[in-house]
């Protein structure tokens, strides 16, 4: 009688293959996980940017209209649903708020009220990305805000941005991806922690 010979692998091939697939792990996952990283990081450069661009295009709109100081409603920029202006300046010239009452009780401060910075945001940036003042929103948005003092100064001149999606602290100042805008320098900056 004629024997029929398995046909498969043995139990050294297959343990083998599982020591081969188990290193390949070990060496590409690390590199998988620093890709994700910095694909977040690209994009708050790229968010940073827009945003140092809008800031910069507000400031010269504000020069050429001749206003030494600060300003309701920068004509030109960020209008409302009826297409009137709503962008408001700081004595520097750079984007303060939107709706900062006429004439402004606190040309020191960030716009009015913890949602200020998200206001701000939205005035210069058109973009899928969101923001929220709210701490318990951080699952359902791309950024949490808070209005800041910064450095010898009298006001809340400064809008922190923590990225929500790695690394985020609810201390925002903490977190490892954050954007802050300051009013007084009209200077975008991004922290990187990573």
């Amino acid at each position: 009688m004629k024997q029929i010979k398995a046909k498969g692998f043995t139990l050294i091939e297959l343990v083998i293959t599982l020591i081969i697939l188990a290193i390949v792990g070990v060496i590409a996952l690390p590199k998988f996980i620093s890709l994700t990283e910095e694909s977040h990081v690209a994009k708050l450069q790229e968010v940073k940017a827009n945003m140092q661009q809008s800031v910069d295009f507000a400031h010269q709109r504000w020069l050429l209209n001749g206003h030494p100081g600060g300003m309701n409603d920068l004509e030109g920029f960020a209008h409302d649903a009826e297409g009137n202006p709503q962008l408001d300046m700081s004595a520097q010239g750079y984007p303060l708020g939107v709706n900062k009452n006429n004439p402004m009780a606190a040309p020191l401060n960030i716009g009015r009220g913890e949602q200020a910075c998200g206001e701000l945001w939205n005035a210069l940036l058109d973009t899928e990305l969101t923001v929220s003042h709210k701490l318990a929103h951080k699952d359902q948005v791309d950024f949490i805000s808070r209005r800041v003092s910064t450095s010898h100064s009298t006001g809340l001149n400064a809008c922190v941005y923590a990225y929500t999606h790695l690394g985020f602290e609810q201390d925002l100042e903490s977190s490892a991806l954050m954007l802050t805008y300051n009013i007084v320098t009209g200077k975008v900056e991004l922290t990187n922690r990573l």
